[in-house]
Protein backbone atom coordinates (compact mmCIF):
# COMPACT_ATOMS: atom_id res chain seq x y z
CA UNK A 1 0.00 0.00 0.00
CA UNK A 2 3.00 2.57 0.77
CA UNK A 3 4.10 2.15 -2.82
CA UNK A 4 1.30 3.52 -3.98
CA UNK A 5 1.21 6.81 -1.60
CA UNK A 6 5.07 7.17 -2.08
CA UNK A 7 5.55 9.85 -4.34
CA UNK A 8 8.93 8.81 -5.57
CA UNK A 9 6.73 5.52 -7.42
CA UNK A 10 4.23 7.98 -8.83
CA UNK A 11 4.34 9.57 -12.45
CA UNK A 12 2.13 9.88 -15.85
CA UNK A 13 2.45 6.58 -18.09
CA UNK A 14 1.95 8.05 -21.87
CA UNK A 15 1.24 6.40 -24.93
CA UNK A 16 1.18 8.04 -28.31
CA UNK A 17 -0.74 6.70 -31.23
CA UNK A 18 -0.67 8.99 -34.52
CA UNK A 19 0.10 12.73 -33.71
CA UNK A 20 -1.78 11.83 -29.94
CA UNK A 21 -0.35 11.28 -26.94
CA UNK A 22 -2.34 9.66 -23.83
CA UNK A 23 -1.16 9.83 -20.38
CA UNK A 24 -2.95 7.98 -17.08
CA UNK A 25 -1.61 8.05 -13.61
CA UNK A 26 0.69 5.35 -12.70
CA UNK A 27 2.74 3.46 -9.78
CA UNK A 28 5.92 1.10 -9.49
CA UNK A 29 4.28 -1.05 -7.31
CA UNK A 30 7.20 -3.10 -5.42
CA UNK A 31 5.67 -7.36 -5.68
CA UNK A 32 8.77 -9.20 -3.90
CA UNK A 33 11.45 -8.80 -1.30
CA UNK A 34 14.25 -8.28 -4.02
CA UNK A 35 12.80 -5.07 -5.47
CA UNK A 36 11.06 -6.30 -8.13
CA UNK A 37 8.56 -3.84 -9.56
CA UNK A 38 5.30 -3.85 -11.77
CA UNK A 39 3.78 -0.71 -12.82
CA UNK A 40 0.29 0.06 -12.72
CA UNK A 41 -1.23 2.29 -14.71
CA UNK A 42 -4.19 2.72 -17.49
CA UNK A 43 -7.60 2.39 -16.05
CA UNK A 44 -6.29 0.62 -12.94
CA UNK A 45 -3.99 3.65 -12.52
CA UNK A 46 -6.52 5.47 -12.76
CA UNK A 47 -9.16 4.05 -10.06
CA UNK A 48 -6.38 4.07 -7.86
CA UNK A 49 -5.71 7.79 -8.39
CA UNK A 50 -8.85 8.65 -7.74
CA UNK A 51 -9.31 6.26 -4.53
CA UNK A 52 -6.76 7.91 -3.07
CA UNK A 53 -8.15 11.50 -3.83
CA UNK A 54 -11.38 10.35 -2.47
CA UNK A 55 -9.85 9.14 0.71
CA UNK A 56 -7.53 12.39 0.71
CA UNK A 57 -4.44 10.15 1.09
CA UNK A 58 -2.88 11.29 -1.86
CA UNK A 59 0.16 13.41 -1.44
CA UNK A 60 1.61 15.31 -4.09
CA UNK A 61 4.00 14.24 -6.05
CA UNK A 62 5.71 15.66 -9.82
CA UNK A 63 2.59 16.17 -12.09
CA UNK A 64 5.31 16.76 -15.23
CA UNK A 65 7.03 13.17 -14.71
CA UNK A 66 5.90 11.64 -17.82
CA UNK A 67 7.23 8.23 -18.86
CA UNK A 68 6.55 5.64 -22.05
CA UNK A 69 3.71 2.93 -20.76
CA UNK A 70 5.41 -0.31 -20.37
CA UNK A 71 4.83 -2.27 -23.05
Amino acid sequence: MLDLINPAHRYYATVTRGNQTYKSPAFDVRVNETGETVTVWGFTGIVIDRILEWLDWSVEWDHNDKRPAPL
